[in-house]
């Protein structure tokens, strides 16, 4: 689906531990929504160390919204990020995990067009998720 000015736009799912699919803007078809899990590894399997967010590595937040609103989950547990201050400081939420599917797609965007010579529509981003 395209976003404003054919871009494929995404958003967090929300912090309520409530289903997504009630949510403005989660619940539009326009919109990429992005849930949060925990992960202390990088990898998948949920064989990582006890993560400082939750009791286990590969789940999804207690509190990440959910549903079929939902179409990616990405790391959104204790993601170490700089603040306003220029500090360090860790975070919990869909806002944490949101950014690394901008980045992916970001990636792909940027991928495709040097190898093609033209953007992706919007509904390629998507597919390629």
């Amino acid at each position: 689906q395209r976003g404003r000015r054919g871009r494929a736009g995404r958003r967090a799912a929300g912090n309520q531990g409530t289903d997504a699919s009630a949510r403005v803007p989660a619940n539009f078809s326009e919109v990429i929504t992005v849930s949060g899990i925990t992960d202390s590894d990088g990898q998948p399997g949920g064989l990582g160390p006890r993560p400082c967010y939750g009791d286990h590595d590969d789940v999804f937040l207690s509190f990440s919204n959910y549903g079929a609103a939902v179409d990616i989950a990405a790391p959104g547990g204790c993601i170490v990020s700089y603040n306003p201050s220029g500090g360090l400081e860790s975070a919990s939420g869909t806002s944490e995990a949101s950014p690394h599917v901008a980045g992916a797609i970001a990636n792909f965007v940027a991928d495709t067009t040097a190898n093609q010579g033209s953007r992706p529509s919007p509904d390629a981003a998507r597919n390629w998720l």
